[in-house]
Order: structure tokens, then C-alpha cells, then sequence
């Protein structure tokens, strides 16, 4: 018989239910697909950090409130508007300080991707041991979109794909995985109809220890019928365009090669990078040639990265004029501060970006 204890601090935020081995952790702003909020990471880091379960065997889930979304990603209207929660330094400080937390705890976690997982939901669920996919999963780390990069050290997680090409793809276009993609990729250890959900937390809440949720989880997706990759006949194209990278590749060469191909995926895939953010992207690739050298040999080194540039990108207009044309006035072009990759100098933007970041945090101790 498992006791169970819920505590609930901020509604609209995050909440855990614990038994005497599993805590689930829900995500919970349902309203806005679960978007990620000051309030929320306080209550993640909390939950994380300052009141973990007392159990140090215990099982962790965490999920989104509902089905609809697991998490859709920081509250990009914030990031601009003038609430301004989510520009709040803290906001970021939290959050990786959680990502951190996950990326290297001993707990075994396992993530239910259920419908949007997306930015700031990737960085508290990728992390986990296991990580269950569906066939509404929909996983995407869409910063180049937006005028930044992607972060919470998925170029770590990107770069050890199986798939050739795949990691550079996903971090340079921003583009989603759907289902049984994710399981394919690599980014998903299991995949299991999101009907059985339901059924798989409560297992995993009864689990006496962590021992047995390999077990648990291979038994529900043991017969389940996976559909096929549908990035697999373009494979090569990939392979080619995307995973040929040295330290002197460009985002214009990987365009050249695609537009060479001439294939659809590589015309489609072109169409997306010509609308992307220039320095987005140029700043994705050059943080995917880092990964797993000796200048960023963890998954901690990634995240402290990761968190130096997407610092710096809050006080670069970039990612402002990305936000405000694709979610608050809906133009979907933004006019992005370069016009082409060709304009973005690699050495200047990294070295401005630490600047702007180092200017911030001197005024902030002013203040």
C-alpha cells in the first residue's frame, strides 16, 4: 500500500503528487499548452532541488497537464511584452540550474511526451534516463525560428544521434520530429500509444523501486506496432548536406549542398534556413562543432554554454524582432538584424555576445 501526498504551491504552475517510491511532476499551465513561466521553474526547482522526494530510490515522471501538450516552451509573449516575466535573469538561472539538476542526478526519471515538447520542456525532460514518445509527440528546439539558438544542451543530445546529419539538422532548421520519428531519431527510448499513458504512470507509481522501470516500460511497448521513419528515404541527403560538419563549415556551404541536391526534402529544407534567423543559425552550428571536444567535454559544459549565449541573445534585437513578427503580430517574416548568413561574422558575434553579457551582469551589481 503506497501512501500518497500531493502539494500543489502555485497553481498555474507545476505540482507533484508523491507515493512512498514515485513522485510525478506535472506541468501545468494547461491553458497555454504548458508553457514554461517564472512561477513554474520556482516550483520545478523546488521540487527539484529544495524539497527532492526523501526516497533517494524513488521513481521520478514528470508530464504535462493533460494530454494536448507536454510543454510548448518558455512563454515567448513574456520574453517581449510588458509582463517581462520570462526575461527576468532569474527565470534562466533557475531553469538551468534544474536542467543541471536533471542532466546529472542519480534519480531515474522518465518523461511522458505527450503532444508539444519544445524548448524549455526539452531541457526538464531530454535529460531523463527514459523518455517515451507517442504518436502526437511533437519535439522540436525551434530557437533559430526565433532569432537564438537552441540551448539546455540539446546540441550535446543532438550530436550523439545515430542518424548522420540528423542533430545538425534539427539544431540549424528548428524543424519538429512527429511520433515515431523521436523514437527513431534516438531521442526516445520507448515508444507507446498515448492511450496506454494513463497506465504506464500508474505503474511506475507502484513500483516498489527504480529496478524495475526498464521492465515496466518495455512490457507496455513490447507489442505495439511502431510506424516506420519517415525521414529515412532522405537519409542521404542528411548524411551529405548535414553530417559531413568540420570546423571550417559555414551555413552557406550546408545551403549550397542543398540546394544542389535538388531533392524535395532539400528544397524544403532550404526554404526553412532562408527564413531562419542568419545569426541563429550561424551560432547553432557553431555550438554543435563544440560538442564533445575537449572545450565542451560534458553535458555540464554544454548547458554553461548554452546559458552565456542565450543570455546574450535577450539584449540582442534578433530575437525581439523574431518574436514579435511570429507570435505578437503574426507577419512570419521577421526583418532579421543581418539579411544573410554571409553578413554574420563568427569571432565578432561570439565575442559581442559575451560582451553584452558581461555589460548586463556589471550594471545588474551597479544597480
Amino acid at each position: 500500500m503506497h501512501s500518497a501526498v500531493t502539494c500543489i504551491k502555485s497553481p498555474g504552475a507545476a505540482f507533484f503528487t508523491d507515493t512512498d517510491t514515485c513522485r510525478t511532476i506535472t506541468l501545468s499551465r494547461p491553458g497555454l499548452l504548458n508553457t514554461m513561466s517564472l512561477p513554474m521553474v520556482r516550483d520545478l526547482h523546488r521540487i527539484y532541488i529544495t524539497d527532492p522526494h526523501p526516497n533517494e530510490d524513488a521513481v521520478y515522471v514528470v508530464r504535462g497537464d493533460g494530454r494536448r501538450s507536454f510543454c510548448a516552451g518558455g512563454d515567448l509573449k513574456a520574453l517581449t511584452g510588458p509582463d517581462q516575466s520570462t526575461h527576468n535573469p532569474l527565470f534562466y538561472r533557475l531553469e538551468y540550474e534544474v536542467d543541471l539538476h536533471i542532466a546529472t542526478m542519480r534519480r531515474t526519471q522518465v518523461a511522458m511526451w505527450a503532444g508539444h515538447v519544445l524548448g524549455s520542456g526539452v531541457g526538464v525532460s531530454v535529460h531523463s534516463r527514459y523518455r517515451v514518445a507517442c504518436e502526437t509527440t511533437r519535439f522540436a528546439m525551434p530557437e533559430t525560428q526565433i532569432g537564438c539558438a537552441n540551448d539546455v544542451a540539446t546540441s550535446w543530445v543532438f550530436s550523439s544521434l545515430p542518424i548522420c546529419g540528423l542533430g545538425v539538422y534539427l539544431a540549424v532548421t528548428g524543424n519538429a520530429l512527429h511520433g515515431a520519428d523521436v523514437f527513431h531519431a534516438g531521442l526516445a527510448t520507448h515508444y507507446i500509444p498515448l492511450e496506454k499513458f494513463d497506465a504506464v504512470e500508474a505503474a511506475l507509481a507502484a513500483l516498489p523501486s527504480s529496478d524495475g522501470v526498464e521492465e515496466c516500460l518495455s512490457r507496455f511497448s513490447a507489442d505495439v506496432a511502431v510506424p516506420p521513419f519517415t525521414l529515412a528515404e532522405n537519409a542521404p541527403v542528411l548524411a551529405e548536406a548535414l553530417g559531413a560538419i568540420t570546423a571550417s563549415t559555414r551555413v552557406r556551404d550546408i545551403m549550397n549542398v542543398l540546394r544542389a541536391d535538388g531533392s524535395a526534402f532539400a528544397a524544403s529544407t532550404l526554404e526553412v534556413m532562408e527564413r531562419n534567423s542568419p545569426l541563429g543559425m550561424t551560432l547553432a552550428l557553431e555550438n554543435m562543432k563544440r560538442q564533445h571536444t575537449a572545450a565542451c567535454a560534458s553535458v555540464t559544459d554544454s548547458l554553461r554554454g548554452d546559458y552565456v549565449v542565450t543570455q546574450s541573445c535577450i539584449y540582442v534585437d534578433e530575437l525581439a524582432k523574431g518574436v514579435e513578427a511570429l507570435f505578437v503580430t503574426k507577419k512570419k517574416r521577421p526583418q532579421w538584424t543581418k539579411e544573410s548568413v554571409d553578413e554574420v561574422d563568427v569571432s565578432s558575434t561570439l565575442w559581442r555576445l559575451r560582451w553584452l553579457r558581461c555589460r548586463r551582469r556589471m550594471a545588474s551589481r551597479s544597480a
